[in-house]
């Protein structure tokens, strides 16, 4: 069985053969990372003139696990008990929800919700492998959530210092 790589080009600027992977407008993957390096370190435009504390996330999301669906209990990633108002759409599994519909540990009853087909641990292995924290490459990522599933973010969260 073969791979379709899509068109061989020649980059015209430094003579590197690449695939263009059928991607539209393909561009020289060399000169894609001398434009990088170039560049690393430096901030974007976003951030140049914005201190830390004044760069604001407009939109949080909860990642919610049913627990008891009879009670209308979930829980979060940090292990916190969340209760939604209305439970007759829900059945067992993983649901995000946007942060603003939770007030007090309830989800208001017409919150607007996604159900998840399959428990989030690629995002978290991801999360973790990223620049987010140095030294824990995609492994270790996928090594730290096998062993500790979701629990690994209460670590994280509690500001302790662990050994592993």
């Amino acid at each position: 069985m073969s791979i379709n790589k899509g068109k061989k080009f020649t980059c015209n600027k430094c003579n590197t053969k690449f695939y263009d992977m059928g991607v539209k407008d393909p561009k020289c993957p060399n000169c894609l990372l001398e434009v990088i390096k170039k560049n690393e370190g430096k901030s974007s435009d976003f951030f140049k003139n914005k201190k830390e504390d004044q760069i604001k996330i407009e939109n949080r999301i909860e990642f919610l696990e049913s627990v008891d669906l009879q009670k209308g209990t979930f829980r979060n990633l940090l292990d916190q008990s969340i209760d939604f108002e209305n439970t007759d759409l829900f059945s067992n599994g993983w649901y995000v929800v946007e942060s603003k519909y939770i007030n007090n540990k309830i989800v208001e009853k017409d919150a607007s919700h996604i159900k998840l087909n399959s428990i989030p641990e690629m995002g978290l292995i991801s999360f973790l492998s990223s620049n987010h924290f140095q030294g824990i490459g995609n492994v270790q990522a996928e090594t730290l959530v096998k062993n500790y599933g979701f629990s690994f973010i209460r670590f994280l969260n509690d500001n302790k210092t662990f050994i592993y």
